[in-house]
């Protein structure tokens, strides 16, 4: 199922219900009603047991105007 995940880590069950009434009270049932352009898509080296997400790695990124792949930048490959 295709998705957009908003955030990444590991929070106690407190705050991940803190954080989901942050953003009700901002969005009300809006935020599910919001449109974006997707212009790209990015593939990303992800070790899990990481949760800093520092070691995360951009594979490559995939334009979705037919314009071919554009590869990664620097040494780490996070320009993100």
């Amino acid at each position: 199922m295709p998705h957009l995940s908003l955030y990444y880590g590991d929070l106690a069950q407190a705050n991940k219900e803190k954080a989901v009434g942050l953003v009700e009270a901002e969005f009300g049932n809006t935020l599910c009603e919001k449109e974006f352009i997707v212009s790209s898509l990015c593939l990303y080296s992800t070790d899990t047991s990481d949760k800093s997400l520092k070691s995360w790695k951009k594979v490559a990124e995939f334009p979705l105007d037919g314009g071919g792949i554009i590869q990664p930048e620097g040494p780490n490959n996070t320009d993100e």
